[in-house]
C-alpha cells in the first residue's frame, strides 16, 4: 500500500509501471522460486521477465522520470541485491549441483544488468544536483556486495559465466561513479556496510561451514581494504566474525579466519587492538595448535603482530606467555615445513625481546639455542637458511651471554658447512650451486659475528683450525673465515693501539 502511494505522484511511464510490478511481494516471490529451483523444484519465473524489461527500459527513461522515481528505484535495487546475495550463496554451497549452476548464469544476468544500467545512469554531476554523496550509502554497499558474491571467483566454472563479467563491469562503473582510484579505495568507503551485508541473516553453523560463500566474500573484500579503514567500531564487529572461523576445527574454514585476522591486526592501531587483547591472545593460543602450513603461517603472523601491538613499551608479559610454547612446538615439529614457519617467526620475536631494546631474550637463550642448533641436523636448505638467519639475530640480541655457548654454536654451523661441502654433486639431497653459496655465506657471517662478540675471540679460530686439519674438504671454507677473523683482529689491535697512543 505504501509503495503504491509512493508511486502515485510519479510520471506515468514504462519505468513507473515496471516498478509497480516489482513490489516487495513480487521480488520476495521471485527469490523463493529461485531458491526452490536450487533444490530441484523449478517454477516459472515471471518476475525475471519483468526485471529484464526494467534493464531494457532504464537507459531510455527520461531524466525527469528517472529522478522522480529514484527512491523507488533504490528500493528495487536493494531488494534485487539481497536476492543475488542469497541465491548465489545457496548455489555455491552445493558445487555438485550442475543444473543449479547452469541456471544460475541465466537467472543472474537480468538482475545484474539492472544494476549495471542503474549505476550507469548516475553521473558525478547527479551527485551534486539530484542527491548528495550520502545518498550513495543507501544503495552502493548493496550493489558492491551483490557483485562481489558473483565476482569472487568461487563459483564453479566462474571463468565461463557471463554474469561474472557483468558483475565486474558494475564494480568498475561504481568506482567511476564515486571517483575512486581503484577497487580497494572503493571498498574502503563502504566496508562497514559490506561487512554487515556479508553476515546478515547467517547462522553461526552456516557461517563456519566449509561451503559457506559469505566468509569467502568477506575475506575477498577485507583483504583489499587498507589502513586505517578497519579500525574503530568496525574492528569489534570484524573480530566477532573472525574468531569463530579461527576456532573452527575445519582446516579450510580456519585458514580463512587466519588470513582475515592477519590482515585486520596489521591494519589497525595498537590502541584499537589493545581493547581486545585478552580474547585475541586467548584465541591465538588455542589456534596455533594447527599444523597446516598455510594456516599456521597466517596465525603466527597474527600472533607476532598482535604481541608487538598489545604490549606497552617495556612490558613483555605477553611474550612470556607465548615464547616457551613456541620453543616447545618448534622442538617437537617433525614436519620440516612447519618447523621452518616456527623458526622464521621466532626470529621476529627474538629481535623484539633482545638487544638493543631489552635483554629479556637471555631468559630463553639456552632452550632457544637448543632448538636452533637441532635445526642443523636437517638436510633441508630452507630450514638451514632460516635457522642461520635466526641464529644471527639471536647472537646480536643476546650478545652479552653468547660466549658460553660458542662451541655449541660453532659445531652446529659447521654441520651446515659439511652439508654443502661433503655431499657429492648430483646426489638426491645435494644443494644446488646457488643454495650452497647462500648457506655458506650465512655460515661465514654467523662465525664472524660470533668471533666479534666473543670474550675470547681465539676460540672460534681454534675450532676452525682443528677442523681444517682434520677435513680437507672443509679446509677452504675454514681458511676463508680464518683470514677474515685475522684481519678483524689486526684492525682491532691497530685501533686499540691508536687510542692508547692518543691517550698517552
Amino acid at each position: 500500500m505504501g509503495e503504491a502511494m509512493a508511486m502515485a505522484d510519479a510520471p506515468d511511464g514504462a519505468l513507473g509501471h515496471l516498478l509497480v510490478l516489482l513490489d516487495t511481494h513480487e521480488i520476495e516471490t521471485m527469490r523463493g522460486k529461485l531458491l526452490a529451483g536450487v533444490v530441484g523444484n523449478p517454477e516459472p519465473l515471471r518476475g525475471l521477465q519483468t526485471v529484464q524489461e526494467l534493464a531494457e527500459t532504464l537507459p531510455n527513461a527520461s531524466d525527469l522520470e528517472f529522478v522522480a522515481l529514484h527512491q523507488n528505484l533504490i528500493r528495487v535495487i536493494k531488494a534485487l541485491c539481497s536476492v543475488v546475495i542469497k541465491y548465489v550463496s545457496v548455489v555455491a554451497s552445493n558445487p555438485d549441483n550442475v543444473v543449479a549452476i547452469v541456471a544460475l548464469d541465466d537467472n543472474l544476468l537480468p538482475i545484474l544488468r539492472v544494476l549495471q544500467r542503474f549505476v550507469e545512469r548516475q553521473t558525478p554531476r547527479d551527485l551534486e544536483t539530484s542527491y548528495s554523496h550520502k545518498e550513495l550509502l543507501r544503495w552502493v554497499p548493496f550493489v558492491l556486495t551483490a557483485c562481489y558474491f558473483v565476482d569472487c571467483g568461487e563459483l564453479p566454472g566462474s571463468d565461463m559465466l557471463q554474469s561474472v563479467a557483468v558483475a565486474g563491469d558494475v564494480l568498475a562503473a561504481c568506482a567511476s561513479l564515486t571517483q575512486t582510484e581503484d577497487r580497494a579505495h572503493l571498498l574502503a568507503q563502504y566496508v562497514g556496510q559490506i561487512v554487515a551485508l556479508c553476515s546478515q541473516d547467517v547462522a553461526k553453523d552456516e557461517w563456519v561451514a566449509v561451503s559457506s560463500l559469505n566468509k569467502l566474500v568477506l575475506l575477498n573484500v577485507v583483504e583489499q581494504v587498507p589502513f586505517p579503514h578497519l579500525g574503530g567500531d568496525l574492528l569489534g564487529r570484524l573480530l566477532a566474525l573472525i574468531f569463530p572461523l579461527v576456532d573452527d576445527l575445519t582446516d579450510a574454514t580456519q585458514l580463512i579466519g587466519a588470513r582475515l585476522l592477519r590482515h585486520v591486526v596489521r591494519n589497525v592501531t595498537a590502541t584499537e587492538l589493545r581493547w581486545f587483547s585478552d580474547v585475541l591472545l586467548e584465541v591465538l593460543l588455542t589456534a596455533i595448535t594447527s599444523r597446516k602450513p598455510a594456516t599456521l603461517d597466517a596465525l603466527l603472523d597474527s600472533l607476532v603482530e598482535s604481541l608487538d601491538k598489545v604490549s606497552p613499551p617495556g612490558e613483555l608479559k605477553h611474550y612470556d606467555r607465548f615464547v616457551p610454547r613456541l620453543l616447545s612446538d618448534t622442538s617437537l615439529s617433525s614436519d620440516v615445513t612447519v618447523r621452518v614457519i616456527f623458526v622464521r617467526h621466532l626470529r621476529v620475536i627474538v629481535s623484539r625481546i633482545g638487544a638493543p631494546h631489552s635483554l629479556h631474550v637471555i631468559r630463553y637463550l639456552q632452550p632457544l639455542l637448543k632448538v636452533l642448533v637441532a635445526g642443523f641436523e636437517s638436510i633441508n636448505v630452507t630450514l638451514l637458511v632460516e635457522t642461520l638467519e635466526t641464529l644471527r639475530v639471536t647472537i646480536l640480541s643476546a650478545w652479552p651471554r653468547i660466549a658460553s655457548h660458542t662451541e655449541e654454536i660453532v659445531v652446529g654451523v659447521l654441520r651446515a658447512v659439511a652439508f654443502c661441502e661433503l655431499f657429492e654433486a648430483g646426489g638426491t639431497h645435494t644443494p644446488s650451486k646457488a643454495e650452497k653459496e647462500q648457506v655458506l655465506v650465512l655460515c661465514e657471517g654467523v662465525l664472524l659475528l660470533l668471533h666479534d662478540v666473543n670474550s675470547s675471540p681465539s676460540i672460534v679460530s681454534d675450532m676452525l683450525m682443528t677442523v681444517r686439519r682434520q677435513s680437507g674438504k672443509l679446509a677452504p671454507f675454514c681458511d676463508r673465515v680464518l683470514a677474515k677473523t685475522s684481519a678483524q683482529s689486526t684492525s682491532t689491535s691497530r685501533l686499540l693501539a691508536s687510542v692508547d697512543q692518543a691517550v698517552n
